[in-house]
């Protein structure tokens, strides 16, 4: 049925603004969704220019090819690929993350693209749900603040982030990781600005953020957004099991040049797989992988004490890992002399297959 309402709105409004659809929206086959809401570039004469009193009209620069970027890299990571929604219109045209009345600022053509954006969200979270049980929605966006960081929008103020652990505790149910907070059974503090957070995460791939343990929350008078309509519609706050956190990337050498975003795709998408695996792991590792009952030594692959490694005499190649329920948990190519780090990964015992290799290598983490 939410299918069939999908293709009803996109067939409607093609009919009425032409060929061009105003929302992409890509299918996916992993517990992740990525939204662009701010970064479209279409402004058509048949929609009119919103201009209400609250409107904000200025774009996310390059945040629908951050989404793009991101989703090419953990599907090359994974050999899956994320859901995808983009909002190609211009913000002057349409805001994706506010209600259908500031969004659309009653323009009845740019409300239909706002149903068509928000119903996709919605088929991709159902979808996810069923097959995987749980799942994480990641909006992405661009601030232009002065401290050169991360914000990171759970739907906590930045007053709020500044309480002490047993007050935050207490601001789990408000949060929009409601649902991994239940599942985890672990403190509200550690999973938004503790060691094993997104956050932390992000510090791992060399991106500075707040909150995180290194900035647990931005001080007194410092900019921070906290989290939008997106975050607070289609994250866990409301119910469901699939979480929301709003990401807002800097500008300087993050979102000033393609080359840039791309860069920014690969650490991010480092640090997604981590926080995944780590809070997700029955959502990460549902495929399981037909492999030989013996395991040689794999003369191209060579086990370390972090993961695995690729000779330098190797060709680049495609590297596979299973754990011994055979379900995937790392698919990726791999350089020569590069080297994967399987620290985010449950201590057990490994697969590693090569695909010039033949042999399998056995390691343990």
């Amino acid at each position: 049925m939410r299918a069939l309402l999908l293709a009803l709105l996109l067939s409607s409004v093609s009919l009425c603004v032409g060929a061009q659809p105003f929302v992409e929206f890509q299918r996916g086959d992993f517990p992740l969704i990525l939204s662009a809401p701010h970064g479209g570039y279409l402004t058509p004469d048949s929609l009119a220019d919103r201009t209400c009193a609250a409107c904000v009209t200025v774009r996310d620069t390059r945040t629908q090819e951050w989404a793009r970027f991101l989703a090419d890299d953990i599907e090359q990571r994974t050999a899956r690929r994320p859901w995808v929604v983009i909002n190609l219109l211009a913000r002057v045209k349409l805001d994706a993350n506010r209600d259908v009345a500031e969004a659309a600022d009653g323009d009845p053509r740019a409300a239909e693209a706002w149903q068509i954006y928000h119903a996709a969200l919605e088929e991709a979270s159902a979808e996810i749900m069923q097959r995987f049980g749980s799942g994480l929605l990641l909006d992405l966006h661009g601030h232009g603040h002065s401290i050169e960081r991360f914000e990171l929008g759970y739907l906590l103020s930045a007053s709020q982030l500044r309480e002490s652990d047993a007050a935050m505790e207490m601001r789990a149910g408000l949060s929009s990781i409601r649902a991994l907070h239940s599942r985890s059974g672990v403190p509200f503090g550690s999973i938004v600005r503790g060691p094993d957070s997104f956050g932390d995460a992000l510090f791992r791939e060399g991106i500075s953020s707040t909150p995180s343990p290194a900035d647990p929350a931005p001080l007194s008078g410092q900019a921070f957004f906290s989290g939008g309509y997106i975050t607070a519609r289609h994250g866990s706050r409301d119910g469901g099991e699939v979480d929301a956190i709003q990401l807002e990337a800097h500008y300087p050498g993050i979102r000033d040049s393609d080359l840039h975003v791309a860069e920014l795709a690969s650490r991010v998408g480092g640090a997604v797989l981590a926080f995944l695996e780590r809070w997700y792991p029955s959502a990460v590792g549902t495929d399981i992988v037909p492999w030989p009952d013996e395991a040689g030594s794999a003369s191209c692959l060579t086990a370390t004490p972090a993961g695995i490694r690729l000779h330098e005499t190797c060709l680049a190649g495609r590297v596979e890992v299973v754990d011994m329920l055979g379900r995937r948990v790392m698919a990726i190519r791999m350089a020569p002399g590069e080297e994967w780090m399987a620290s985010s990964r449950a201590r057990g015992l490994y697969l590693a297959r090569f695909e010039h290799d033949s042999a399998v290598l056995r390691f343990f983490r």
